[in-house]
């Protein structure tokens, strides 16, 4: 990352996740924490996918990079992210654009050919991946600067959690990424959650209602993007909150979602991890964590249930992060 900051010029950050997916959140968080270490400031504009605003992006940051944030959904799965990834490349064609760290996947060679032309027609992209099968097919694909970059999420580092009160949580996809053979929970086991966690809690939806209004008409008046900056990082540890308490409540965690992994790591949750759709948890944790303690990949949900089933099985939280 370092390289690619520009401590004296400012930079905007876009595609802020106002959604509940929490692992986003985590992305977010992430990414201004380590862009605010390296350039010494806060992001100049910020904005949601839908709000982006070209003159606004002028007007507060007339010079420096423009970050876009990263995730899962470079490539065709997500097309709505893709689409605005062009949009941006289009009314920038005299700024460096930086993608931050992601997994690609492309399912149609037609759109690869399509992201392949947007890239050279700019001409000072530059794209981190998260895993090295994402960035043999960007240097093979692409004719822009890549590199490889573990996920941002990870800036954030040891997190606090309470006590468990459940001997595990399945946090499990309910999305199209899910896996076909990823299996159900064994009603048989006991003293168990299982949930996902795309659905916002009322704090979260209070922020939204409130302080995210008053911060925008505030930008409006004022020659700062700082008070929507705040509101988002409000918004963004709202949703972290939520996501540590889930995860936190099982002595152990079962998962397909590559942040709930990531976090689980964070907070010192031992977990049983399943490979999604697309391949993208099993390729990252193979490239940064299967060493890591406490983390075991497993073929299916049931296979999970099995080993916390068996009396052996790690369900010991391995550290505690202090307040």
């Amino acid at each position: 990352m370092t390289p690619l900051a520009d401590p004296g010029a400012g930079y905007a950050l876009l595609d802020f996740p106002n959604y509940p997916n929490v692992g986003d959140s985590l992305i977010w968080l992430g990414a201004v924490k380590s862009l605010n270490a390296l350039s010494g400031c806060t992001p100049s504009y910020v904005c949601t996918r839908d709000g982006f605003d070209p003159e606004a992006l002028r007007r507060f940051c007339p010079s420096g990079p423009i970050y876009l944030s990263g995730g899962g959904n470079f490539g065709d799965i997500w097309p709505k992210f893709q689409n605005f990834r062009r949009l941006v490349l289009e009314a920038f064609p005299d700024r460096r654009v930086i993608q931050l760290p992601q997994s690609m996947h492309f399912r149609s060679p037609a759109n690869m050919a399509a992201t392949k032309r947007m890239i050279e027609q700019h001409g000072n992209f530059v794209l981190l991946v998260r895993d090295r099968e994402s960035l043999d097919l960007a240097r093979q694909s692409f004719r822009c600067e890549s590199h490889l970059c573990p996920d941002m999420a990870f800036a954030l580092g040891p997190q606090a959690v309470g006590a468990w009160t459940h001997q595990a949580v399945f946090l499990l996809r309910t999305d199209i990424e899910r896996g076909e053979g990823r299996g159900q929970v064994d009603p048989e086991l006991k003293g168990v959650l299982v949930t996902d966690w795309l659905d916002d809690g009322p704090d979260t939806r209070l922020l939204n209602r409130t302080a995210l209004p008053l911060a925008r008409r505030a930008a409006l008046v004022l020659p700062s993007q700082q008070p929507v900056c705040a509101a988002f990082g409000a918004l963004a540890r709202s949703r972290m909150s939520r996501g540590k308490a889930l995860l936190g409540s099982g002595r152990s965690v079962v998962t397909d979602r590559l942040h709930a992994h990531i976090l689980s790591l964070l907070i010192g949750r031992p977990q049983f991890v399943i490979d999604n759709a697309n391949g993208k948890v099993a390729r990252f944790v193979r490239d940064w964590t299967a060493e890591a303690e406490g983390v075991e990949m497993v073929s299916s949900v049931e296979a999970a249930c099995r080993l916390l089933a068996d009396a052996g099985s790690p369900v010991a939280p391995i550290w505690v992060a202090a307040e």
